[in-house]
């Protein structure tokens, strides 16, 4: 009987890691960075549709987020539903931080995040990317160097496409697998701010730089 009961325990385990986790596929199509996600290659890398807002229990999100490898190049998009988009007018990088945005955080120190790096997008394809160290240590002159972004809006929102070169990615230490946080900030007029998460982190506040946010990524 007790050894049935740690079958079942870890199975469950098994199941929510699978959930959590992402596993990025190959892909050898045709695969263009120009901010529409509208070839077919991409249907393929879907990896989930919908974030959580932990902290206000009434909003739905339906964003979609799709991530591949694809000649030698991290390959991400994601299709956000948003009829109320929050752009202003560029002033630099820190622009970004009050506006709707997608976010991407990547850890190389397994999960500790001693050393992680950062892309946050908005609507309009502008980047605002940093170095950061725990906790919120952040390095805002740092860039990426093969970023490549692009985006595009819609009658029912925006979507984003970029890639960064796997070399890149090894160069910054960032192996096979490592930790990744998917993220979305969806701000009104007033200046409030709706904050989804693809990994729910149990934090009693709105919070991404914390480990408990990041899940494992292989390919």
């Amino acid at each position: 009987m007790n050894r049935f009961y740690f079958l079942i325990i870890g199975a469950l385990l098994s199941l929510v890691s699978c959930k959590e986790g992402i596993t990025l596929r190959y892909e050898e199509g045709y695969i263009r960075i120009d901010g529409t996600i509208d070839e077919p290659a991409w249907s393929a890398h879907r990896l989930f549709r919908g974030m959580v807002s932990p902290w206000v229990q009434d909003r739905t999100d339906c964003t979609e987020f799709y991530a591949c490898i694809h000649n030698r190049k991290f390959c991400f998009a994601f299709s956000v539903v948003d009829t109320t988009l929050t752009v202003h007018a560029y002033a630099g990088e820190k622009s970004v931080e009050t506006e709707d945005r997608v976010e991407l955080f990547f850890d190389r120190s397994g999960g500790r995040m001693e050393h992680y790096y950062c892309i946050e997008i908005d609507p309009a394809g502008r980047i605002l990317d940093y170095e950061a160290k725990y906790y919120r240590d952040f390095t805002p002159q740092w860039n990426f160097q093969t970023l490549e972004v692009m985006a595009s809006r819609n009658q029912v929102g925006y979507m984003v496409e970029g890639l960064i070169d796997l070399d890149e990615l090894g160069r910054l230490g960032l192996g096979n697998p490592f930790r990744l946080g998917v993220f979305r900030a969806d701000f009104d007029s007033t200046g409030s701010v709706v904050w989804f998460t693809y990994a729910d982190p149990h934090s009693s506040a709105p919070d991404f730089h914390i480990p408990a946010s990041l899940v494992s990524c292989r390919y």
